[in-house]
Parts: C-alpha cells; sequence; structure tokens
C-alpha cells in the first residue's frame, strides 16, 4: 500500500503546526458530517487541520513521527497493517512546500509504476476554506506485492506550514456503501487558522 496523518484515539483529531513547525496533537470532537462544532481553537494563533472519525470497529495499526513527518494506519479490529481488508492512513509533511498537484502527480505515477495497468482518476482539485486541495482515486485490479486488487481515495490539503493527507484503501472493490461513506469522510476532512492575519482568510468552525 501506498503510504500516504494522525489519529490519537478513535476520536477525530485535530493536528496543530505551531510557529516552530513542531506538531501537536489535541483530541477534537466528532466531526461527521454533517459537521458540528469545531473543537476549542488553540489559544495562540496556529494552523489546525481535522481528520473525520475513522469507521465504527477500526484501530490503530501502526504510527510513526519523525523529521515532521507523521503517519497513522488504522485497520478494523482483528486486521494489521501487514493483512488487511480496509485501512485508513493519515500522514502530515511539516515544512513541505510542494503543490496538491505536484503531490497527487507523484503518488499517482508511482502507483502506475507499482501496479501494470494501475489506473488514477482526479475527481476535483480547487480550493476549501482558502487551502489548495485534490481529491483523487487509484485502482490496480492486481497489486503485484500483495497478490490483491486494490483501490485507493485519497485526499490531500495544501497548509501554510505543512502537507496534510489521509487515505482510504480496500483491497476488494467496494461497495457503493463503503464508497460513500469513505468520500463522506474525506471530506469531512478540513483546515483552518487562528493566526491574526489568517483567521479571517481561514476560519476555523465554517464547512
Amino acid at each position: 500500500m501506498l503510504p500516504v496523518a494522525i489519529w490519537f484515539d478513535l476520536s477525530p483529531l485535530k493536528i496543530i503546526q505551531d510557529e516552530n513547525m513542531k506538531l501537536k496533537l489535541w483530541p477534537a470532537i466528532l466531526m461527521l458530517l454533517p459537521a458540528v462544532a469545531l473543537a476549542k481553537p488553540a489559544q495562540r494563533g496556529e494552523e489546525i487541520v481535522y481528520f473525520s472519525a475513522p469507521p465504527a470497529g477500526f484501530e490503530i495499526g501502526y504510527r510513526a513521527s519523525q523529521g515532521g513527518q507523521t503517519i497513522v494506519e488504522l485497520v478494523p479490529r482483528g486486521q494489521t497493517v501487514q493483512n488487511w481488508e480496509r485501512m485508513v492512513t493519515l500522514q502530515t509533511f511539516a515544512g513541505n512546500t510542494r503543490s496538491v498537484s505536484d503531490f497527487r502527480r507523484a503518488v499517482s505515477d508511482g502507483w502506475r509504476s507499482a501496479c501494470p495497468g494501475g489506473n488514477t482518476i482526479n475527481l476535483s482539485e480547487g480550493q476549501e476554506n482558502g487551502y489548495p486541495f485534490a481529491f483523487w482515486q487509484m485502482s490496480c485490479e492486481h497489486n503485484p506485492q500483495s497478490g490483491r486488487p486494490e483501490y485507493t481515495w485519497i485526499k490531500a490539503m495544501r497548509g501554510e506550514r505543512a502537507l496534510y493527507v489521509a487515505q482510504y484503501a480496500f483491497r476488494h472493490l467496494p461497495s457503493r456503501a463503503e464508497l460513500t461513506d469513505a468520500a463522506r469522510r474525506l471530506r469531512g476532512m478540513s483546515l483552518c487558522d487562528t493566526r491574526p492575519g489568517r483567521a479571517r482568510q481561514h476560519p476555523c468552525g465554517r464547512r
């Protein structure tokens, strides 16, 4: 699976980038669509990303943080990051300056190289709350590494302090209900800023 940020427990998490480019992890309240009020903003101005809650029954299978990059992989209870049917991967790249378009192209190119006959489709790209974002899907009917099919949906958002990415992957052709749920949760990912001079352009609490 292509590694593509952060969940601390099974509640959504808000990730804060402070002035020193250090990641701070604060639990947030439930934010399924339609969204309810966001968690209380940081006391001093910071950039904050919110991820929607994972599907019921998911738990952390792997997490790591190094050199400004953080990754968390979640799988259904009873599965592992080596042997899984569904996986949620969240990632942050602090200080990364790559645009979401460049990131999407790089990930898509890597996918097609790793999976002969693999396909990628750009679903939408633009601005959300004043931040660039990209949303795309990737499919591989036979992943050479696992010998299984793999279907993945990814959303990336370009903040001022980091690149934030959420990914939902399936090792089977997802049902309409599974796909609808994954898309809903990915669309629930949001980014805002409480710093003076930024809060007006990137307000927290607006969907």
